[in-house]
């Protein structure tokens, strides 16, 4: 944090959003990744940067036929994707987080989110199998095609 323009420190209120923002997971950071947001993880789902054989968090093959339409409107990420998960047919709606819990942060109920397809996110910490229950889950950090310093100057 630095000093403000009239040559002040930061304010009390300056310094707490910036502790929400980093404490909260709405940025991920590590000493090997650049901060970002979910807007990167979309890019990177969009772009389908991930090498090697795909699955899912409890060890399903998974194939993206087609990735979906983004949808930058409410609603999932990504609307009518095409997907074969431990070779199933799968047809709907792809979400993406930074971190599984993040469906429950964002209030993802409703008839939006009920036919999800696939839950994509950055890290699973907890292990999750699924998430939500009966949602097949997606790890992207683990099958980057290239680090993702790497892939944020590519996308930039």
């Amino acid at each position: 944090m630095g000093k403000t323009a009239d040559g002040g420190g930061e304010s009390a209120r300056q310094v707490a959003l910036y502790h929400r923002l980093f404490g909260d997971g709405l940025f991920v950071h590590s000493p090997q990744e650049p901060y970002f947001q979910e807007r990167l993880l979309q890019a990177v789902w969009n772009e389908q940067l991930f090498a090697g054989e795909l699955r899912t968090a409890d060890g399903l093959p998974l194939r993206v036929l087609h990735r979906g339409v983004w949808n930058v409107a409410a609603g999932a990420d990504f609307q009518d994707a095409v997907l074969e998960i431990g070779g199933q047919l799968q047809r709907g709606p792809v979400e993406i987080h930074l971190h599984p819990e993040d469906w429950d942060r964002h209030r993802h109920r409703g008839p939006d989110y009920q036919q999800v397809a696939l839950h994509a996110v950055w890290e699973n910490r907890r292990g999750h199998p699924q998430y939500p229950p009966g949602v097949p889950l997606f790890v992207m950090s683990e099958v980057l095609t290239r680090p993702l310093p790497e892939l944020v100057e590519a996308l930039d």
